[in-house]
């Protein structure tokens, strides 16, 4: 295992940022903090001209990640839980998201709208998602709570004027079918469901005006926007999971939408805040920093790791065990792929 020592400098029970909580978690709702006590690792993947884009897990032993570029014989690599390989056969697929339910049933989505899966043994082509008169066509993101009730999201590109529609595919255990396609110049980034909710991220493709970060709520074949604001108004935004729980990301806030309406959870004010959650619980949440990864425990922002350049960044959606947490960092300056690994103290 080829371990990057020079990249990070690991501050576990230092440096403590200052963080803004406008509405901190009840402290009777016997959330306990996580802990931090994480021994790091940070192995490099063999990915030459490639950027990982995703990372996913069925246990500790079971974790995967893909990136668009390269060839097909680099861009899957496999972690059998002592080293990172890459993937025995070439898989032509550009993957730019991972998601699964067991060791034997993880999907793949990428360019020219195709969706693979393995199942156990081998990856092979599931599906290929291309309208009439698309030009090419992208899978961003792949999310589901059961195998047989599965959501892929992504943009399809239709002309040399770059015409964007976002779309939505859902998968019955069977076959994928698409549930909406939008009329509007966008992209669908994220998508997520909870309970019966079922909620999207995406961007409204403005070329004279502002793009805008918006979510949506998908009600049968209805998408229903549930916020939009212009990239002047605020930043960002983004879809995450805590636990098994949707939170919201606008800007430095992140929310809750109970009942129809966005409920204030917390408030990070730190400038190098990433605009990205992922965690156990509101008292054990992972922060994606400009610079870095920091845990916030609910009540304080602490470092777990920096970064030597502001080039490197965790990808979205990274895998989180009871013990054990996997992130991916594409580092453009260095051209390196890395895989940063925590593991509790026994």
């Amino acid at each position: 295992m080829k371990i990057t020592k020079l990249l990070f400098i690991v501050f576990i029970t230092a440096t403590i940022l200052y963080s803004c909580i406008d509405n901190p978690v009840n402290p009777e709702d016997n959330l306990q903090p996580g802990r931090r006590d994480y021994i790091w690792s940070v192995d490099t993947l063999k990915m030459p001209m490639n950027d990982v884009q995703a990372i996913w897990g069925s246990s500790p032993n079971d974790v995967w990640t893909v990136g668009p570029g390269g060839t097909a014989a680099d861009r899957l690599s496999h972690y059998d839980g002592i080293k990172w390989e890459q993937w025995k056969e070439p898989v032509r697929c550009t993957g730019r998201t991972l998601f699964g339910f067991s060791k034997d049933d993880v999907w793949m989505g990428g360019g020219d709208g195709n969706i693979w899966h393995f199942d156990g043994t081998s990856w092979t082509q599931n599906y290929i998602y291309k309208p009439a008169n698309a030009q090419s066509v992208f899978v961003k993101n792949i999310w589901g709570l059961k195998a047989n009730d599965l959501y892929a999201v992504g943009v399809i590109v239709y002309d040399a004027q770059n015409t964007q529609r976002g779309f939505i595919l859902h998968y019955n255990g069977f076959s994928w079918k698409e549930v909406y396609r939008a009329n509007t110049y966008s992209q669908f980034q994220r998508i997520r469901k909870e309970g019966n909710n079922i909620f999207v991220q995406g961007i409204k493709v403005g070329y004279t005006v502002s793009d805008t970060t918006e979510f949506y709520q998908l009600k049968g074949n209805n998408l229903i926007t549930i916020y939009s604001r212009s990239t002047e108004e605020i930043y960002t935004g983004s879809l995450n999971i805590v636990g098994d729980e949707v939170y919201f990301t606008i800007g430095k806030d992140i929310y809750r939408y109970v009942n129809g309406v966005f409920e204030k959870r917390l408030s990070f004010s730190d400038p190098n805040f990433g605009y990205q959650i992922y965690g156990r619980s509101e008292k054990d949440l992972f922060v994606r920093m400009i610079n870095g990864l920091a845990h916030y425990n609910g009540t304080d922002l602490v470092y777990m790791k920096t970064f030597d350049n502001n080039f490197a960044s965790v990808v979205n959606s990274p895998v989180i065990f009871r013990n054990e947490v996997f992130f991916a960092v594409p580092d453009y300056i260095n051209k390196a792929n890395l895989v940063l690994m925590g593991k509790l103290k026994e």
